[in-house]
């Protein structure tokens, strides 16, 4: 038997919110109109985003998230 277990990487909860700065010019202008984040803008013309799961490769906390959550797993079987 094999699993792909990629998604739980991905998809892990954040214990602690992490945040992330955009500057608007490199969203899509679908996305800035359907989430009005014009309205959002600070003075530098970035965009603060709340991270609340590990979506993002890079972040440090997600691995070992995920290695708790598939121990969850695991150990329920």
């Amino acid at each position: 038997m094999s699993l792909d277990i990629s998604n739980m990487y991905l998809n892990t909860p954040l214990k602690y919110f992490q945040y992330i700065r955009f500057h608007i010019d490199v969203i899509l202008e679908e996305v800035i109109e359907e989430y009005d984040l014009r309205s959002k803008v600070d003075e530098n013309g970035c965009v603060y985003v709340e991270i609340r799961m590990a979506i993002i490769y890079g972040l440090k906390e997600s691995g070992k998230l995920a290695n708790v959550e598939l121990q969850k797993v695991l150990a329920a079987a």
